[in-house]
């Protein structure tokens, strides 16, 4: 599963860590040439003001708890 999220502040990664520490499985955030694990706080702040961001969770997330999850992450434009 994949959604396009931006993520311009310390906050927003902040909140991305926050959801994804919830998951109970993978999930990834990635730009165009890098992937960091979204668990990791330090990681999500390389992608700090970044284009193009995808909000990537493993084949065995479960949709419906993907998308409750992440429905009030900003998508990107």
């Amino acid at each position: 599963m994949v959604k396009a999220i931006e993520m311009k502040t310390l906050d927003d990664a902040k909140r991305i860590n926050r959801i994804a520490t919830k998951c109970p499985f993978d999930i990834f955030v990635e730009s165009r040439s890098i992937r960091v694990n979204a668990k990791s706080l330090l990681g999500l702040m390389i992608l700090l003001g970044k284009q193009d961001l995808m909000l990537v969770a493993s084949d065995r997330a479960n949709a419906k708890e993907f998308a409750k999850l992440t429905e009030h992450l900003s998508v990107g434009v």
